[in-house]
């Protein structure tokens, strides 16, 4: 067992008694906790590379692997996750019992505990602060223009889908149980809020 109360890996390779293998996982390798032990072929080419493998997948699970994006579309996704995060925090604060919000903390033999905010109370306005900074980023980078751009020519490529239709079925735009049919399209299902 470890420190912290979890099993240690160990190498579980089928022993010539038909058991497994009670060493360390990895022991007598340059991959210790990780595989099998040198006796039952941690130490081969193909095994190393096995283990190299899977530690590369533990990298790319845990930090990500570079993707091709443009600064928008970065600063748009940072938006996006620092939102998510101040979301969560707000909603854990406001679970907090009174008393729990607002505690002592450290202490010890020599010292008395400090009285301080609960770390996600803290850990709230660090992210608050945080996504005030991608957001006004958002805003250097002219993103609310390219938003409304956005809009704007979805709103036109609409306009003229619609122009076609209407032309196609042989009613004129005119016509106002046309325009009135067009807005109650807009204003429902799934393009709702379109029609201003």
């Amino acid at each position: 067992m470890t420190t912290d109360g979890l099993a240690k890996p160990k190498c579980e390779a089928t022993t010539r008694a038909g058991g497994k293998c009670g060493r360390p996982a990895g022991w007598g390798t340059d991959h210790v906790g990780r595989g099998r032990c040198k006796l039952h072929g941690g130490s081969t080419p193909a095994h190393k590379k096995a283990v190299a493998k899977q530690d590369a997948a533990e990298l790319v699970r845990v930090y990500g692997m570079p993707v091709e994006t443009t600064h928008q579309e970065a600063a748009e996704q940072e938006l996006w996750r620092a939102q998510g995060i101040v979301t969560w925090l707000s909603r854990e604060v406001s679970r907090l019992e009174a008393d729990a919000a607002y505690g002592p903390v450290g202490g010890g033999q020599w010292s008395d505990p400090r009285q301080e905010p609960h770390v996600w109370i803290n850990q709230l306005g660090a992210e608050r602060d945080r996504l005030a900074r991608v957001i006004r980023l958002c805003h250097d980078l002219g993103m609310d223009e390219r938003h409304v751009r956005l809009a704007e020519q979805q709103g036109m490529q609409i306009a003229g889908i619609l122009r076609v239709l209407v032309t196609e079925l042989g009613l004129a735009l005119d016509d106002p149980n046309v325009q009135r049919a067009v807005r109650a399209a807009l204003t429902t299902g799934t393009i709702e809020g379109t029609a201003s």
